[in-house]
C-alpha cells in the first residue's frame, strides 16, 4: 500500500492534466522507486479533490476519460470565525427568547394599612384526591378581596409523562393532560388579575425534559404575570414600604424532621435581606418567624391541595383527608410589619380586623 506523503501529493498534482493516470504510475514509479497502480493515482486525486486540495474544474477534466465521479458543484460550509460568529448570535438570540427572570419587582398601591399575600401551588387539578371545592374557594376569595394577592408555587397539574417518573398518575387521574391545562387556566381567571408572580414546578419540569415545553411560562405570557421559573426574588413595594419575598418550587436543604429548615438555610446561606421565604413541593404546610438581624423574618412550607395519593398512602400516610391548611402572609403597608396566619380564611379575616381598628 502507497503511503501518500505532501511530496507525492504535490508530484501527481503537477501531473493532472498533462498525462493520463498511467502515465502518471510510470512518473510515480521512476521518481519514487515505488510501485503503484492507476486506479490507486485515480482513488487519491478523488481524495485531494474532495478534502479541497485541488481545483474540482481541472481535476474533473483530468478524470473525464477514466470513469471516476464527477461533482459539478460542492456546497461551502461553516466554518472558522463564521461559525464562530453564528454560535456566538445564536447563544444571544436564545437568551433573549427566555421569558422567565430571577428577580422582579411589584408595587402595590392601597388605601389601607395591611394587606395579605397568598404563597400556594401543588394545585394537581387532575388528581382525584385533589381538594378542589377548596382550592376553588380560596382562590375566589383571593380574588374577591381587597388587598389579597397571590404568588403560585408551582405544580397546577400532576402532567402524567408517559415513562416518566410520575405515569401512574395517570391512573387517578379525572381528565385528560389537555383538559387539566385548560383547568388550571380558569383557576388563574378567579385571581381577577392579582397574581403578582408565578413558579414552574418539577412535574412541569417533565415535560420541559421531555419536549422543551412548559405550560406555565406560555400562560404567564397569556395572561402578563411575571414569571420565576424554578424560583426567584420579588421585591414587592406595599404602600410606602419595601418587602422582599424569596419564593422556590423546590429547594435545597430540605429536611425530613423540619419542615422549614430549607427556609431557614435560604436565609442564612444565600440572602440575609429576605423578609419572607416561601417553598413548596413536599406538600407540607408549616409556618413560622425568626428574629434575624433586628427583623422579623416569616418562613414558609405552603401546603398542597393534594393532601394524599397513592404514593404517599404507599408510606403509611392517611389514604383519606378532606381538609389541608394554606399558610398567609400580612405586610403592613405604613411600617414594616409582617405577620403570618394558619390559614388562608383565617388570615382574610385578620387582615379586616387589623384594617378596621382605630
Amino acid at each position: 500500500m502507497v503511503k501518500w506523503t505532501p511530496e507525492k501529493k504535490a508530484f501527481i498534482l503537477s501531473l493532472k492534466g498533462i498525462c493520463s493516470h498511467e502515465e502518471m504510475a510510470v512518473a510515480h514509479a521512476n521518481r519514487f522507486n515505488e510501485d503503484v497502480s492507476a486506479d490507486a493515482i485515480t482513488k487519491q486525486l478523488y481524495r485531494l479533490k474532495r478534502n479541497g486540495n485541488v481545483s474540482y474544474k481541472n481535476l474533473e477534466a483530468s478524470l473525464e476519460d477514466e470513469s471516476a465521479p464527477l461533482f459539478s458543484e460542492i456546497p461551502e460550509t461553516l466554518k472558522g470565525d463564521a461559525l464562530l460568529d453564528y454560535v456566538e448570535l445564536a447563544g444571544e438570540k436564545c437568551r433573549k427568547f427566555e421569558y422567565s427572570r430571577e428577580h422582579i419587582k411589584s408595587s402595590i398601591k392601597v388605601d389601607q394599612e395591611w394587606i395579605a399575600v397568598v404563597c400556594s401551588g401543588d394545585w394537581h387539578v387532575e388528581n382525584q384526591n385533589v381538594l378542589f371545592n377548596k382550592l376553588r374557594n380560596d382562590l375566589t376569595l383571593i380574588g374577591d378581596t381587597k388587598g389579597a394577592y397571590y404568588v403560585f408555587m408551582g405544580d397546577e397539574t400532576d402532567n402524567f409523562i408517559p415513562a416518566g417518573k410520575h405515569m401512574g398518575g395517570s391512573n387517578e387521574a379525572v381528565v385528560p393532560p389537555r383538559m387539566a391545562r385548560a383547568t388550571a387556566k380558569a383557576c388563574f381567571d378567579l385571581l381577577n388579575n392579582k397574581t403578582l408572580a408565578m413558579i414552574s414546578g418539577c412535574h412541569a419540569k417533565w415535560s420541559i425534559n421531555a419536549d422543551d415545553y412548559d405550560f406555565l411560562e406560555d400562560l404567564s405570557k397569556e395572561i402578563q404575570v411575571p414569571f420565576l421559573g424554578s424560583g426567584g426574588t420579588i421585591d414587592i413595594t406595599a404602600g410606602n414600604v419595601e418587602y422582599r419575598f424569596y419564593a422556590r418550587h423546590k429547594p435545597q436543604f430540605s429536611s425530613g424532621d423540619n419542615p422549614l429548615h430549607a427556609c431557614r438555610s435560604y436565609l442564612r446561606r444565600r440572602d440575609s435581606s429576605c423578609d419572607v421565604i416561601a417553598m413548596a413541593h413536599h406538600h407540607v404546610a408549616a409556618y413560622g418567624c425568626d428574629y434575624f438581624q433586628n427583623r422579623n423574618i416569616i418562613l414558609l412550607r405552603t401546603g398542597t391541595y393534594k393532601p394524599t395519593d397513592r404514593y404517599i398512602s404507599s408510606l403509611g400516610f392517611h389514604t383519606h383527608i378532606d381538609t389541608c391548611t394554606i399558610p398567609c402572609v400580612l405586610l403592613n403597608t405604613k411600617s414594616k410589619q409582617v405577620r403570618a396566619v394558619a390559614d388562608l380564611s383565617e388570615a382574610m379575616d385578620y387582615m379586616h380586623y387589623l384594617n378596621g381598628r382605630k
